[in-house]
């Protein structure tokens, strides 16, 4: 009898003690992603004076790696946390690693909540390019606070993002409060940490998993507005619409269609001299392109794709465009070789402010892909290198 006593009172103890609280515990879902993309660059640029000039690189720009923890809540709602490092561009001046990952999130059935340091909501489509600074000119609405080379200050920020998802989750309706970077004209950072961006965007998409089952993949629009809050100039509007149309709903052998064009109302001088000023200048750009995708067995083995984009700047009366053709191939799973030439102009004010008339460049890509999970109990909405840019979107 008094052993057994004793027994009880052991169990008793550990049924109530910390080790046993802590093993009550969720573990959390462990993700890690990332994508290597180290192309060889040829450059050829031909100076407003007629001169030309070739150099050539080995570019690992934009390769990253994503690193994220997640546990279910309750009501079937999950939390979690997101790190991520990218290698930036040469010319950005921000080291060898930029963090450009640094957030958490709390997603349910209905909605999504972000904040912190991530991709900025000034696009709704992505183009098969290399790497979308091909297009930071015309797909992005450009940071109306920065005067730097760095093509990051354009793409991320700390941020507010909240989504509310319906419709078999194809309708998406969301609002995002940003603090973009902000730099001195010397295109030093400003460490100002307040909101300095607001916006909305409306978006219909088919998921990834139905992108065939309609003509109508995307469809979208949104509004940005900048409070620059300078002395001849207080805010910067911008308002965007884009579209993507499957010309057929073949699955194997496929032909995409998408456009999305930017109005930019700001600045009405004419100043283009700058990267800040043709941020804020009044302005209209569209970016189109027409891809062909072979997808035999439901994997991606094949793309070719053309990619044309312009912007005016309406006071300035200048243009500047680019073309994009480029071809990928799959050699291995989530190992893609590509191969992409890009030409862009750029007349009268334009090219003396850029120092350029115009510059053509080819590039050869060996791109190795990953994203691996453990402790999987739960299914995901998008994997998490969807918050990156994809080259076959």
């Amino acid at each position: 009898m008094q052993n057994r006593i004793i027994r009880y009172l052991i169990i008793l103890i550990f049924s109530v003690s910390p080790i046993s609280l802590s093993a009550q515990e969720v573990m959390p879902r462990i993700n890690f992603a990332g994508r290597g993309l180290v192309s060889l660059n040829g450059t050829r640029t031909l100076s407003p004076a007629n001169t030309s000039d070739f150099s050539s690189q080995n570019d690992f720009s934009d390769s990253f790696a994503l690193f994220q923890l997640d546990k279910r809540l309750y009501h079937l709602s999950r939390a979690g946390m997101v790190i991520g490092l990218q290698f930036p561009d040469a010319e950005s001046d921000l080291g060898q690693v930029y963090f450009h990952q640094v957030n958490t999130f709390w997603n349910a059935e209905h909605w999504g909540v972000r904040l912190g340091r991530t991709r900025m909501q000034n696009t709704l489509l992505e183009f098969p390019t290399f790497r979308d600074d091909d297009l930071v000119e015309y797909a992005f609405v450009n940071n109306a606070f920065s005067n730097s080379e760095a093509s990051e200050f354009q793409q991320y920020g700390n941020v507010l993002n909240v989504n509310y998802f319906t419709w078999s989750s194809k309708l998406r309706l969301g609002i995002h409060l940003e603090n973009q970077t902000e730099t001195t004209p010397n295109g030093e950072i400003v460490q100002e940490f307040q909101t300095n961006t607001a916006g909305a965007q409306v978006e219909y998409s088919l998921p990834d998993a139905v992108r065939f089952d309609g003509i109508i993949r995307q469809i979208g629009a949104g509004f940005t507005q900048q409070f620059v809050d300078a002395s001849n100039l207080s805010t910067v509007s911008n308002a965007y619409l884009s579209a993507a149309v499957n010309l057929d709903l073949n699955p194997v052998s496929h032909w995409e269609l998408r456009g999305q064009s930017i109005l930019t109302l700001g600045d009405d001088s004419g100043d283009i001299s700058t990267i800040l000023s043709r941020s804020r200048a009044n302005a209209i750009s569209v970016a189109t392109s027409l891809r062909y995708l072979r997808n035999p067995y439901q994997m991606p083995r094949f793309q070719a794709a053309l990619t044309f984009a312009a912007k005016s700047f309406t006071d300035a009366g200048e243009v500047q465009w680019s073309m994009i053709p480029n071809l990928f191939y799959q050699i291995g799973a989530q190992v893609d070789l590509g191969l992409q030439y890009q030409y862009t102009d750029y007349s009268g004010d334009l090219a003396a402010a850029y120092g350029t008339q115009s510059d053509q460049s080819i590039k050869l890509a060996l791109i190795f892909n990953f994203d691996m999970t453990f402790n999987n109990y739960f299914s995901d909405r998008n994997s998490i290198l969807n918050m990156e840019h994809g080259y076959i979107p």
